[in-house]
């Protein structure tokens, strides 16, 4: 059995392996598992971190049934190396404290650079700075208490922060495919109703839903909005909203970085969102609707990724002079538009319905 100095350099030892082999362990998950695969690994959000070409090899040595399973021994190992390393920092503060108090050597106050004593480390006793020492084992025992406290405690994935997003110009018309400009210009010819321009500083589209249950939510950064409404002539009214897929935002630099991604939106492919509505109806108020506000519902359609599928978008509108004030929500299911079919089709992790929030101003007339 080692003792002495052998001990605290094989605990030295161990420590360092520990250090190496846990991010190692946690590497290969990401790198391996469906869930986080799709998603981009990031050194403290300062950089993103490539994930490691394993699959394949492993695949090809060992067969595709040891590479399906790499995703869920990287996580065994990888909490296995916790648990040994949480136990190994409370077997080395023990020891310390027991060459402390026990053997009454300076094993323990050689800890604290500024309380090392002169004489050989295993010398015959001598004066003490006890009371630094003490500090210092406390210091340590909290230290492993709360490595502990943190593996039972800290959420696998914190909610992803609210950040806001402003109106930005529209894109370029490069960017845009020629069915998008052949709708506006029906649009234009199909409604007769007074056109109404948005006011950017005042308006928002924002998302919202839950990720491993805790809640997150993001805006778009750029979209733009073609409105024709006339209250008293409904039959007449359109509305066609383009959104930049990939100005979307939540403020975790992780999840912003996959949701333009082939999985997510593919922006690349894919650039636009579209919602378009040309049936209006007065509709029952809204519980939420405040004084001077009417409640309408809007039948369309939402076009995500190539994939269209109708929706009925139920919202406020109050009209004062030439200025008005829109606010609705419509709940969208991410299956029914292949959203995170890769990283999560049975809606496991990511919720399965996606709340799109509006909140408009605009004045009447054209810009």
């Amino acid at each position: 059995m080692l003792s002495g100095k052998g001990g605290g350099h094989f605990s030295h030892f161990c420590f360092y392996g520990f250090m190496l082999a846990m991010p190692l362990m946690g590497w290969i998950m990401v790198s391996t598992s469906p869930e986080f695969k799709s998603l981009p690994t990031t050194w403290f959000d300062l950089f993103t971190v490539p994930h490691l070409p394993i699959s394949e090899p492993v695949a090809a040595a060992f067969g595709a049934a040891t590479e399906a399973r790499l995703p869920e021994l990287a996580h065994n190992g990888h909490q296995l190396l916790a648990w040994l390393a949480i136990a190994l920092l409370v077997v080395h503060v023990g020891a310390a404290l027991k060459h402390h108090y026990a053997d009454k050597d300076e094993v323990f106050a050689r800890m604290a650079p500024w309380a090392s004593p002169k004489e050989p480390v295993f010398a015959p006793p001598a004066p003490r700075a006890s009371g630094v020492a003490t500090a210092l084992a406390i210091l340590l025992l909290l230290g492993a208490g709360g490595a502990a406290a943190a593996l039972f405690l800290t959420p696998e994935r914190a909610a992803a922060p609210v950040i806001e997003a402003s109106l930005a110009a529209p894109a370029a018309d490069a960017a845009r495919d020629e069915p998008v400009a052949a709708a506006e210009t029906a649009l234009a010819s199909e409604a007769a109703a007074p056109l109404w321009t948005v006011a950017p500083e005042a308006s928002e589209i924002s998302f919202s839903g839950t990720q491993l249950g805790a809640p997150f939510s993001g805006a778009f950064a750029r979209w733009r909005a073609e409105i024709r409404f006339d209250p008293e002539a409904l039959e007449e009214s359109a509305v066609r909203v383009e959104i930049e897929t990939a100005s979307a935002a939540t403020g975790d630099i992780q999840v912003d970085g996959a949701l333009p991604g082939a999985d997510f939106f593919d922006s690349a492919a894919h650039p636009l969102a579209v919602f378009e509505a040309s049936v209006f109806a007065n509709a029952d108020a809204a519980p939420e609707a405040a004084a001077g506000e009417t409640a309408y519902r809007a039948e369309g359609t939402v076009t995500i990724k190539g994939v269209s599928a109708p929706v009925a978008f139920p919202f406020t509108l109050a009209i004062e002079d030439d200025q008005a004030v829109m606010r609705g929500a419509l709940s969208l299911d991410r299956i029914a538009y292949e959203l995170g079919l890769q990283a999560d089709a049975a809606a496991a992790i990511i919720s399965r319905e996606i709340e799109v929030s509006l909140e408009v101003t605009a004045t009447r007339g054209a810009p």
